[in-house]
């Protein structure tokens, strides 16, 4: 019998999908995070787990994360299939996800708020700039919601949120 690998799939702009990809990594053997930018993953087997992470970029998932559910819809049919994602407004989850999958939205598990942090090092310097003025004004701070995490990974194959 083989041990249940977690596979990360994500895809990200500014780093938070990244460092919770990260940390979900060091809290449990098996995960496997995986950036879509490097193509697709090699060896995913049937008993897998699958977890989509993406930021949220003008109220829907990544084009990177959504070009995978659609050339892959046949092969995820089977799966457990979660979805990570980090924005700035939880609230709007339900939409985003809706908007970028439309009826697949309903073959994903589970739909996770993995939280968001400001000022990330992928920016180029001017949205840095732009992104460090706007944090100040609203008082933004880097908040990865760790606790949701842990449940997304604690979360049995097959059980739906």
């Amino acid at each position: 019998m083989f041990d249940l690998r977690v596979w990360i799939l994500y895809a990200t702009k500014q780093g938070s999908v990244e460092r919770c990809a990260r940390y979900m990594e060091q809290q449990r053997e098996g995960v496997i995070p995986w950036d879509l930018h490097d193509g697709v993953p090699p060896f995913i087997r049937p008993e897998d787990k699958i977890i989509l992470a993406s930021g949220v970029y003008n109220g829907k998932v990544s084009t990177m994360v959504q070009r995978f559910v659609t050339g892959h819809q046949g092969s995820l049919k089977d799966k457990s299939v979660s979805l990570l994602l980090c924005c700035e407004q939880p609230e709007l989850i339900d939409k985003v996800v809706k908007d970028s999958f439309g009826s697949y939205a309903d073959q994903i598990d589970h739909v996770v708020y993995g939280g968001y942090a400001h000022v990330p090092r992928k920016l180029n310097p001017i949205d840095r700039l732009v992104s460090k003025y706007f944090n100040r004004i609203e008082g933004h701070a880097d908040c990865l919601a760790y606790d949701n995490l842990q449940g997304l990974l604690s979360a049995k194959q097959g059980q739906k949120a």
